[in-house]
């Protein structure tokens, strides 16, 4: 049962931690855009190229945690991520997650931490070892055992001498290799045999062609590593069952197995009664509301960039509707007619020439309806016709010269008239 959640709780770390990688990518693809993610990098004082590496990383070390494809590797290939991301930016923000400017180095400190986590849980190894009688097979996954056999018939005697079949062994490893669950099965990278050097080689010759093939690499082990059990064993020292037992023993670490069933605790009987189909079910049923949930934020990623592409086609012709609304804005007023004060001014405009012998200085308008107008003119036959043309405009009418004064050029006059059309006035 521990092994059991041992290897659960294992399973599940790795498929967070590749979740949390491939979210944050499709965040930088989706939502920052890579010129933007890289555009932040040069704020931050880095290169910017350094984005893509960083986004490349996230994407292939978050695929690869989840599909169990090497998680050791990919763990502490995602790791310095995490640590670049508080030296270089939440560090400098506190530690809370919450706070402002980005969050402090609380939550990527978490997730570096579990990353070595999951680093140091390891790959899952195959051990065959060559006894007396038999052949014993472990599979060992996440911490715990997970297949644990003894191979009768694998190993005789003839003749007073030891005969090892091979191939029974091979198959054996095969048939329990392929009644493990895919996530266990996958984890299994190595394969390791203990024995006596002879025996133990024809057995790794055959292991190796029978098994290298599924991805397990052969290891044939005749030596203790240094500081295996955390104790300085003798370089010369034969790897063997009872040497292991021993050493583990003065090293202090608890057996594997209990001869007596351990004591059940309250933890295990909740456990025991709540892991049934209606848990089962009730994980199936949050799993599936976190995958709507991931595909709804997909979708909504997929219609935001999909609305701004269709704005960039049309940003252009927006602006330039936005130029003649402009143009619209200041013109308008010369050429409506409900703005009687600006209409009066441009018929009294239109009215004079355009060589400038007569020009106007002042004009006041009363009460929107009588107009008082004074200029010079170089003679007096200009100013005349300027009256005409101002008579013949609509709504103009009593047009009156009442002065004019000077005998050399340029002359003085104030002439008045009455304006009866043009409209509402601009109040």
């Amino acid at each position: 049962m521990e092994a059991k959640l041992a290897e659960q709780g294992a399973l599940l770390l790795r498929v967070t931690l590749g979740s949390l990688l491939i979210i944050h990518f499709l965040n930088k693809l989706l939502i920052f855009t890579p010129a933007g993610t890289a555009h932040m990098f040069e704020g931050l004082g880095l290169p910017g190229n350094l984005a893509y590496v960083i986004m490349s990383l996230e994407i292939t070390t978050g695929i690869a945690l989840i599909l169990g494809i090497w998680p050791r590797v990919a763990a502490l290939v995602a790791l310095p991520i995490l640590v670049g991301a508080i030296v270089f930016f939440h560090g400098r923000n506190g530690f809370a997650y919450n706070a402002p400017k980005g969050g402090g180095w609380e939550y990527p400190a978490v997730w570096a931490i579990a990353l070595l986590v999951q680093a140091m849980i390891g790959d899952g190894a195959l051990a065959l070892v060559i006894g007396e009688t038999h052949v014993g097979l472990e599979i060992t996954c996440g911490g715990g055992v997970v297949a644990l056999r003894a191979l009768e018939g694998a190993l005789e005697s003839e003749g007073g001498r030891k005969v090892l079949h091979a191939d029974l062994v091979a198959r054996e490893a095969r048939i329990t290799l392929g009644q493990l669950p895919a996530e266990l099965r996958e984890n299994v990278r190595r394969a390791r045999i203990f024995g006596p050097r002879d025996l133990a080689q024809q057995l790794a010759d055959e292991m190796e062609l029978r098994l290298e093939p599924m991805g397990l690499k052969v290891e044939l082990v005749t030596r203790y590593t240094a500081n295996e059990f955390g104790l300085q064993l003798p370089s010369d020292a034969p790897a063997s069952p009872a040497l292991s037992l021993a050493a583990g023993k003065m090293a202090g670490r608890k057996p594997p197995f209990e001869l007596l069933p351990p004591r059940v605790t309250p933890w295990r009987q909740m456990a025991a009664r709540y892991s049934s189909g209606k848990f089962r079910m009730a994980g199936a049923a949050a799993g599936a509301v976190i995958l709507i949930a991931c595909g709804a934020f997909l979708f909504q990623q997929w219609q935001l960039i999909h609305l701004r592409s269709q704005w960039n086609a049309m940003a252009s012709k927006v602006q330039e509707l936005e130029g003649v609304t402009q143009q619209i804005h200041q013109f308008r007023p010369w050429f409506d007619e409900s703005l009687r004060g600006l209409t009066i001014l441009r018929q009294l405009t239109t009215a004079f020439p355009e060589d400038g012998v007569v020009t106007a200085k002042t004009v006041e308008i009363r009460d929107l309806n009588i107009v008082t107008c004074t200029g010079t003119t170089r003679d007096n036959p200009s100013l005349l016709k300027t009256l005409d043309r101002l008579r013949a405009s609509v709504g103009v009418s009593e047009v009156r010269l009442v002065q004019i004064r000077g005998s050399k050029p340029p002359l003085q006059f104030t002439f008045d008239f009455h304006w009866s059309e043009g409209g509402k006035s601009e109040n």
